[in-house]
This record gives C-alpha cells, sequence and structure tokens, in this order.
C-alpha cells in the first residue's frame, strides 16, 4: 500500500514508527522528502513518477528522458563543450626482484 507523499514535511518529521515495544523501526526515505532536493529536482522527480505511471514500465529510454526534460522547458544554452580529460601521470616503476 502506498501512502500519499506530503512533501512539505521537514526530515525531523519523517522518524521511523515505534514498535508496540518502544523500538524504531528502521524505514526507507523517500527521495521526494529529501530537503536537500531543489524545486527543479522534485519537479523532473515528479515528471519522471507520472511517466512510470503512464507507461507502465520502470525506466525511460534516453529518448524519452530527454522528450521529459523538454517538456518541463530545459534547453540548450549554448554551444557543447567537449569535457578536458584530466592528466594522467605515469605510474611508478616498480623495483624487479630476481
Amino acid at each position: 500500500m502506498k501512502l500519499p507523499i506530503d512533501e512539505t514535511q521537514a526530515p525531523s518529521d519523517l522518524a521511523a514508527p515505534e514498535s508496540p515495544a518502544g523500538e524504531k523501526k528502521r524505514r526507507r526515505r523517500n527521495e521526494r522528502n529529501a530537503a536537500a532536493y531543489d524545486d527543479d529536482v522534485c519537479e523532473l522527480l515528479k515528471a519522471v513518477d507520472e511517466w512510470r505511471r503512464k507507461s507502465g514500465r520502470t525506466y525511460p529510454a534516453w529518448s524519452e528522458t530527454l522528450q521529459l526534460l523538454k517538456n518541463l522547458g530545459w534547453r540548450k544554452v549554448g554551444k557543447a563543450v567537449e569535457p578536458v580529460p584530466a592528466p594522467v601521470e605515469p605510474l611508478p616503476e616498480k623495483a624487479s626482484k630476481r
């Protein structure tokens, strides 16, 4: 059974429920309730959740992910730049044992 998600809850409000013996049960936190996510991330998570419900699949293809992002208004803003590879230092030589 899925419970409704209240995105206004603070992480301290998400404490694990106590069992009758007074022990706290371990509970997985839902990503949408994490305080570290900004509005853009929450909006993307909601769009992916909606896509999952409509498609009946767990993971979108890259082309579907790109379409989700475009539907949210994400656009390229400049020319793509190739990442500069980090310099590779040579490995130190090992002394040979005979």
